[in-house]
């Protein structure tokens, strides 16, 4: 059976394509999931000027988080936390903390595009990464001091 891909399905294929697939994988868990219509010309004419329009939005996501992807690349945050003498931290640095320092410096950054490769739990300067949508990524200094 020919269906025409709504989304994008990991191991199936990218939104737009039309594919051949067995009537109950079709049946059973494309079209109840709303991943794909059957491929008939009216359905894919109508299905690719959608996704046209849709690459044009995305194209201008893409060059703004690129843009801020390279306006990140020279920030530095700081993050203010009480600490033990030893350098150790009370609780840790958070995802949601280190978006909202760069909120406040004027940048679109979501606590869930943080993405931090452990816990926090020293005083002292770390690199901490960002992923965006379409596979935009950037770097930022972070330094955690002690709170005074």
């Amino acid at each position: 059976m020919e269906v025409m891909l709504k989304v994008d399905v990991k191991g199936v294929g990218r939104a737009g394509q039309v594919i051949k697939v067995s009537e109950g994988y079709a049946r059973n868990f494309l079209f109840p999931s709303n991943k794909a219509v059957t491929a008939t010309p009216g359905v894919i004419k109508e299905l690719q000027a959608k996704l046209e329009r849709k690459k044009e939005k995305v194209s201008d996501e893409e060059i703004f988080l690129k843009e801020q992807a390279a306006k990140l690349a020279v920030v530095e945050i700081t993050i203010k936390k009480k600490a033990h003498d030893d350098g150790k931290i009370f609780g840790s640095v958070t995802e949601a903390e280190i978006a909202d320092e760069l909120v406040k410096q004027g940048f679109k950054v979501d606590k869930h595009e943080v993405a931090l490769d452990g816990h926090i739990k020293e005083l002292g300067i770390k690199t901490v990464g960002l992923k965006f949508k379409h596979e935009i990524a950037a770097k930022i200094k972070l330094s955690v001091i002690k709170e005074k």
